[in-house]
């Protein structure tokens, strides 16, 4: 499993008008048309994986309730390995995210999005690493706004 700092029950996605049924609207292409009505936005990628994010997170917080409902029966320790799973598929996102460069502001936002949730409820090891993609980003975009 991977590194994890305490966390409350996070709230629902609010990213930028980035609704559930995007997840089921046709991939990164759909997506992004359906956000900046571009077909060719740079930053589909990291709109689809904030998508992609929310389904993991919903996975993750049932894990974690099922996990808790299975305290101190038979099925404790397969509930634990289900909820570090959850968690693992999670932070992988978080991950993959971290690798993408942003290309404009709805990219800086996806990632903004996820690091607002982690200063609400306590981050992890990904968040770190997110946190510095996007201060790269912040940097390459905005030059002189933020130091390298």
């Amino acid at each position: 499993m991977s590194a994890r700092l305490p966390r409350r029950a996070w709230g629902a996605l609010a990213l930028a008008g980035i609704g559930g049924g995007l997840a089921a609207a046709g991939g990164i292409q759909a997506a992004a048309t359906a956000v900046t009505g571009a077909t060719a936005d740079p930053d589909s990628l990291l709109l689809y994986l904030a998508v992609e994010l929310r389904t993991a997170l919903e996975q993750e917080e049932a894990a974690c309730c099922a996990y808790s409902a299975a305290a101190g029966t038979e099925s404790e320790v397969a509930a634990a390995v289900a909820r570090d799973a959850a968690f693992d598929a999670w932070a992988a996102i978080v991950d993959r995210m971290a690798l993408v460069p942003a290309a404009g502001l709805a990219g800086v936002c996806a990632k903004a999005a996820q690091l607002v949730r982690a200063s609400e409820t306590g981050g992890g090891v990904a968040d770190a690493r997110l946190t510095e993609s996007l201060r790269r980003d912040l940097v390459r975009l905005a030059p002189g706004v933020i130091e390298a």
